[in-house]
């Protein structure tokens, strides 16, 4: 597509772009009609040592009623003017993907102090559900056999 990046690098400096824009404020106009909740970046665009490397953003979002998939990926693609998005849903999303989804960068709360509380939430219901997913290994590991 034209206009769009293509290579690695072009992920961290599509990322710059929303973070340039929370501390002003400024993101917050973007998703007011989407019903959007909470907005994060996660994977390797999010960290720094793998900023270099990303090809693609991981943004995590939880909406407060009505969600709207497919309108937060074409604002995502005309802010970052980048269309490499992997969205993930969190409200839907396993306790795996939620807690690497919230505990990623925050780029917008709705309400103040929510990602927070969203974050602690994901945490404890991973750490919960752990030894269900050791157990669902051993199970696979023993049908292996």
């Amino acid at each position: 597509m034209s206009g769009f990046h293509d290579q690695g690098p072009a992920a961290a400096f599509a990322l710059q772009r929303p973070m340039d824009a929370v501390p002003d404020g400024s993101i917050d106009e973007l998703w007011a009609g989407l019903d959007v909740a909470l907005l994060t970046v996660f994977g390797s665009a999010a960290y720094a040592g793998s900023r270099a490397t990303a090809r693609d953003l991981d943004i995590g979002v939880s909406f407060r009623s009505h969600p709207q998939e497919l309108a937060l990926i074409s604002g995502l693609t005309r802010l970052l003017g980048f269309d490499r998005i992997d969205l993930a849903v969190v409200d839907d999303a396993s306790p795996l993907l939620r807690s690497e989804a919230l505990c990623g960068a925050g780029l917008y709360e709705h309400d103040d102090g929510a990602l927070a509380a969203a974050q602690l939430a994901a945490v404890a219901e991973r750490y919960d559900t752990a030894w269900l997913r050791r157990l669902d290994l051993e199970r696979l590991a023993e049908g292996a056999r």
